[in-house]
Order: C-alpha cells, then structure tokens, then sequence
C-alpha cells in the first residue's frame, strides 16, 4: 500500500479531495469515474488495513504487477451473466494459495480502476467493484481465521474510511431490463451489507487478571491503621502522667479498697461490744428508760442481745416469788434428759390425789389413777400453765435434782424456799431463758418441739403481733406479782426477764409497755452500731 502512494501522489490528492467532499452523499450520475474509484480504493485500504501484515505485503506486490492495466466498458447482459454466477460462487476454502490467489486478484482490479481516465462509471465497472469488494471480505475473513496471531499493521495518517456515497437511481442508469435491474438493485445491497458488515479481526479481550498486588496493598495500609489504633489505645492505658488514666497497679490497689470496704464493714457490725457502743445516743436513751420505769412500775429488768450482746438491766437482782416461772427449768430439764437419752419423753407418771391442783385446766380432764407421759405432762405445764401436771413432773424429777439443775446453769435462786415454786430475779430468769435457746437452736426436732410448747404458751406479753415478731415465753402469776420471761425473735433475737410486783391492774397491758420500749433501745443499739461502722469505714 505504501508503495503505491508513493507512485500515485497526485491521485492521493484527488483521493483526499473525493474523501472531503464524501459528506455530500453524491449521487452516481454527478460522480466522475476517478472520484468513484479513488472512493472505494480508499475504502479497500481501510479495509486491508485490518487484515494481517502478510497479506497486505502480498497485496501490495500484486498491485506493483498490474498497476497499468485499464477497466474496459461491459454491458448490461455481461453485467447480469456475472451477477448470476457471483451467487453461485461460495467462498468455501481455506487453504493459503487459494486466499493469496483472490487476494492478487483483488488487488489488480483495484490497481485497474486506479489508473483509468476520468470519466464516468459504467454498470459493469460498478459490478467488478461490487464483486472485489465481496470478495476481499471473504478473502480477509479467511486470513483472520488461518492466522489470527499475527499483529494487525498500524494505520498511517494517510488511510481514509471509505464509504458508499452512491445513489441508485434506476433512470440515471443504461438498463431496460427491469429483472436486471432488480438484481442489480440487490447486488448493491449487498454492497452495503458487506460494506456495513464485513468481518473485522476480532481480538478477544484476555479476562483481566485479578490484581492480587493492589489487593494485598490495600490489606497491609488497613492492617497498619488497625495496629496503629490498637498501639495507640495501648499506650493510653499505660500511660502514668495521664490524670485520667490509672496504672495496673494503682488500679489495682484501688479495687481492693472498694472490695474491702464492705467487708470492713460487716465485720465492724459484728464485732464484740466496745466503748464506741456506749455513746451519748445509748446512754441518753437508757436513761429514759431507766426514769420510766422507775416512775411507773415496781418492776425489774433485764434485756439482752443474743447476737451482738447488748445488754440493760433495770433493779436485776431482786428477789421474786417465781411462781410458774419455775416451769420453764423443770421443762428444759425433762428434754435434756431426753436428748441425753436418760430418761424416755414417752415415759409416764401416774396422775393421782396428790397432784391435783387448782388451775389444772388440762389435767383436770384427766381420771385419777391415768398414766400421763412425760412430753404431755411438759405440753400442758407450758402452754396453759397446768399446776397439777407440774406438780407432777417435779416430782418425777425430785425437787432436789431440780434445784441442782438450776445452780449448775449459774441461777442463785432455784426452788428457794419451802414448796414447788421458789423465788426467782431476772438474773436467774435470763440464765434459764438462754439455756432454753441454747437448747433449742442445738437439738433438732427436740429442740423444736420444745419451741413450739413457750410459742403456743399462753399469755404472751412479749410477742409483737403488729410487727410479726413471735415469742417463746412462760409468764408466772402470784399476786401480787406477775412475771414474763422469753426469747423475741426479732430479726436479731434477744432474751428478756420483766418481773413485777404490781399489786393490781392489766398485768399483760403492763409487760407489753414495758417490752415496747425495750424494743425500741434494741433496735437503737443496732442503728447506732450501724452509724458508728459506717463512720469508722467510709469517713462521714
């Protein structure tokens, strides 16, 4: 192709002007033959262009070779024989020669048109066109197929895309038969659609690989943002001079500050009695009891804590007839035995004339000469405060024995006197009252058993049933004296011992009073230890 533009550069500026002036879609009969050729030659190059470098090397020397040969005129039925024989051609083969022979040919013709004179295109020249055309395409198909490795040759600035700029008009041009002019009319079509259609080199596009590089870049910028943030809240939390921040070992020191201070706490409220239980708040507040009951009862005291201990007395060591307050120790003493395994709770004692009694409001309904056991006998003494089943029970445990039993508790005055009752003080009342909690808390179904006889016990003065705070109790009445002795089982328990000598009067009314405010320095004693723990621990 080269050459050929060297040798013609006067037709290459024709070429260039027809190519100029393509936009105006001429029409065939206003078209000068040079013109039309310089046209579809062009167009070939832009065609031959994407066919491989062999083949336009090839093309190029045939061109050398015939490049002085001249298009003779050929008539209309010489045009319709060909066109009829061009449909029965099919380019079928592939083998190299046969596309190197079309190729050589296709090249003659187009050097043939190139050389010839200007004047206008006849029908025929328009078939030879159309035919080389048709088979370039074919041939350059073929090419692609056989050798489709082979690098395309880069366009030059000089090559020009080509198009049909022909109308086809039937009046302009020298043909009468209209079957003719028909296929004539179809061979252009097919013109264009070879133009339009022709087979381009298709270079598949490779499957772009995956960059694996950008991939693993992007994982390494985001892997060192992470470290560097991870590196960052490291050394903010290692960091000494930072106010806000705590070192491992301060921070550790301060938890178990925190941790301790709820138990430095709880072991100061249960820590034994000291000095700083005794404060102005306790004393002012026993005092006031002390005045009121120094100003309204003939009456003695004792109250003690059993958990921590806290204690008041009010005239402890009086001496008062015990009445059936002696019946708390006789019971303690069978069920002691009892748990020991002495004696049998299921053991009777036979009810006769000598133990009959006022106030045996259970024996009573007993015959004379009845075998009773020893857990009944404890069972009606207790809860209704039976003076013959008592009577008998201390005479099944000798007077003696009980009054040995009482010293060995530490009581001075057990059966002090000359019959089954003795004398009694709230010293001797509180040491009875707690070895029947001892006794209880430490024996098991024994133990509850005999709870459940000063619980149901009659008369009870010392428990809050507004508060649901029950008591184990014995009252003992003599007048003028009435006593209750028990165990109030508050949340934290304590032992009480209200003896009096009131000569007349609501007795039960009178030990309730007396119990309330006893209640209340209890309940004092526990919020002012609460008060003086808190302090102790936490500053304020």
């Amino acid at each position: 192709m080269a050459e050929v533009k060297k040798k013609n550069t006067s037709k290459t500026t024709k070429t260039s002007k027809v190519q100029g002036n393509s936009s105006k879609k001429k029409q065939v009969s206003q078209l000068s033959s040079d013109e039309l050729m310089e046209q579809i030659l062009n167009k070939k190059k832009n065609k031959s262009v994407k066919s491989s470098t062999n083949v336009v090397k090839k093309k190029t020397s045939s061109k050398k070779v015939d490049s002085k040969k001249k298009v003779e005129n050929i008539s209309s039925d010489e045009l319709y024989e060909m066109i009829k024989a061009k449909k029965k051609k099919k380019a079928t083969t592939t083998k190299k020669d046969t596309i190197k022979e079309k190729n050589k040919s296709e090249v003659k013709n187009k050097i043939e048109v190139t050389k010839k004179s200007k004047q206008d295109l006849s029908s025929d020249e328009l078939y030879d066109l159309i035919k080389s055309k048709k088979n370039k395409s074919k041939s350059t198909s073929k090419k692609e197929i056989v050798e489709p490795k082979k690098e395309e040759k880069k366009t030059s600035k000089e090559d020009l895309i080509i198009t049909r700029e022909i109308t086809f008009t039937e009046d302009k041009l020298d043909l009468k038969d209209k079957k003719l002019l028909k296929e004539l009319h179809q061979a252009i079509k097919e013109f264009d659609s070879l133009d339009d259609t022709a087979p381009v080199p298709v270079v598949e596009d490779k499957p772009k690989k995956f960059n694996k590089v950008l991939l693993l870049k992007i994982l390494a910028i985001i892997g060192l943002i992470l470290i560097v943030i991870l590196l960052f809240s490291l050394f903010r939390l290692l960091d000494v001079d930072n106010p806000k921040v705590i070192n491992k070992e301060k921070n550790k020191d301060i938890i178990e500050v925190i941790d301790e201070r709820p138990v430095l706490y709880e072991e100061c409220l249960a820590r034994p009695l000291d000095e700083n239980d005794k404060n102005e708040i306790v004393i002012n507040a026993e005092n006031e009891l002390t005045n009121y009951l120094a100003d309204n009862y003939d009456v003695s005291l004792i109250y003690e804590d059993l958990s921590l201990g806290f204690s008041y007395s009010y005239n402890p060591d009086e001496v008062y007839y015990a009445a059936s307050t002696i019946k708390s120790l006789e019971a303690l003493y069978i069920y002691t035995k009892a748990a020991s395994g002495e004696i049998n709770l299921d053991e009777t004692v036979k009810y006769t004339s000598k133990f009959v009694w006022g106030s045996s409001r259970k024996m009573k309904n007993h015959k004379l000469g009845e075998e009773i056991s020893l857990r009944t006998l404890v069972e009606y003494s207790i809860t209704v405060s039976d003076n013959s089943a008592h009577q008998m029970l201390v005479s099944y445990i000798g007077r003696n024995n009980l009054k040995e039993f009482g010293k060995s508790l530490g009581a001075q005055y057990t059966l002090y006197g000359s019959d089954n009752f003795g004398h009694i003080t709230a010293t001797d009342a509180i040491i009875y009252m707690k070895a029947i909690n001892d006794f209880i808390n430490n024996n098991g179904e024994l133990g509850l058993e005999l709870k459940s006889y000063f619980v149901e016990a009659d008369q009870n003065g010392l428990k809050f049933e507004d508060l649901g705070i029950e008591a184990a109790h014995k009252y003992g009445e003599y007048a003028p004296y009435y006593h209750d002795i028990g165990i109030v089982y508050d949340e934290n328990p304590y032992v009480i011992a209200i003896l009096t000598a009131e000569k007349s009067g609501d007795y039960q009314s009178k030990i309730k009073d007396i119990n309330k405010r006893v209640y209340d320095l209890h309940k004092l004693y526990y919020s002012n230890r609460e008060s003086v723990c808190y302090t102790q621990v936490y500053g304020s």
